[in-house]
């Protein structure tokens, strides 16, 4: 077995043992969409991309050149029921549970309670602020190839 091999082998364990501490200790997030009422979510995704990467579909009729954001809310669920979540995520199917829905969007405010743990394109942060405005800006990046 060569290095690169093993390298992610561990790096999927960890995910695994990182996700199955979570499930047995996440509670759900309680946030309010553009002014509307308070609700309880597991997840909320804002996506321009169709996956997070390794293969992971959170969203997957996102098109990065439609200029449009999808939300994707996953609702509060059992832990048996987050296997199948997950399965779903990696064979592009998440959209078609229950416990999720997708909403293709250009702007977004979210609001919650500060000090809230966020992550933005893979980094953690714990933020100050109690709304998060996301709107999509398009052809706002030019790409030179």
């Amino acid at each position: 077995m060569n290095y690169n091999v093993i390298c992610l082998v561990f790096l999927f364990i960890n995910y695994v043992k990182a996700t199955v501490y979570t499930l047995f200790n996440y509670k759900p997030i309680e946030i309010s969409i553009n002014g509307g009422p308070i609700e309880k979510v597991f997840s909320l995704t804002i996506a321009n991309a169709n996956q997070f990467g390794s293969n992971a579909y959170i969203s997957p009729y996102s098109n990065l050149q439609d200029a449009q954001l999808e939300m994707v809310s996953i609702q509060p669920h059992s832990i048996f029921k987050a296997g199948l979540l997950a399965i779903r995520l990696f064979n592009k199917t998440i959209h078609a549970s229950k416990k999720v829905s997708i909403h293709s969007l250009k702007h977004i405010s979210i609001q919650y309670k500060k000090g809230r743990p966020l992550h933005i394109d893979g980094e953690s942060l714990e933020t100050d602020m109690d709304q998060l405005n996301i709107s999509i800006e398009p052809q706002a990046l030019l790409v030179i190839v």
